[in-house]
């Protein structure tokens, strides 16, 4: 049985499908890998450790607590941890949608002070030296509604 696609033979069809795959295999595979690397995350610019002594994790807050000068968080990241944080603070370590916070932006991520919205993503970035903690900057993703 011949098969006429779009006034295509089966045979030709064949042999288009396996130099597809053929070019995928052996040639196009590195673009695809590079393009696969251009999607990653990049630090925001007030990271400036060196990308060894840096670490991240995306997810969903579970809980959170601040006051005036320290905030505490535990993330459930996309990866599958469990994530804590607590830190002394200042309005320059935190970022909403990859943009400078402002006193004005805790509206968007807490219903009270210190009683974060429901579904509040964020992304943390943190330097380190061995086991201890440099910097740290959160960059909060502001709850779609």
């Amino acid at each position: 049985m011949r098969l006429n696609l779009l006034g295509i033979s089966s045979t030709a069809f064949g042999l288009w499908i396996c130099s597809v795959g053929f070019c995928l295999f052996f040639g196009l595979a590195g673009l695809f890998t590079y393009a696969l690397a251009n999607e990653r995350l990049r630090p925001p610019q007030s990271i400036t450790c060196a990308p060894n002594q840096l670490t991240s994790w995306q997810g969903v807050l579970v809980n959170y607590r601040r006051d005036d000068s320290i905030i505490s968080t535990l993330i459930n990241t996309f990866d599958g941890t469990q994530e804590s944080l607590i830190m002394t603070y200042q309005l320059g370590d935190f970022l909403i949608d990859g943009q400078p916070f402002s006193v004005d932006d805790w509206v968007k991520i807490e219903s009270a002070k210190g009683v974060v919205r429901p579904q509040v993503s964020v992304r943390v970035w943190l330097c380190h030296q061995g086991d201890k903690m440099q910097r740290a900057v959160i960059d909060w993703q502001s709850p779609k509604r």
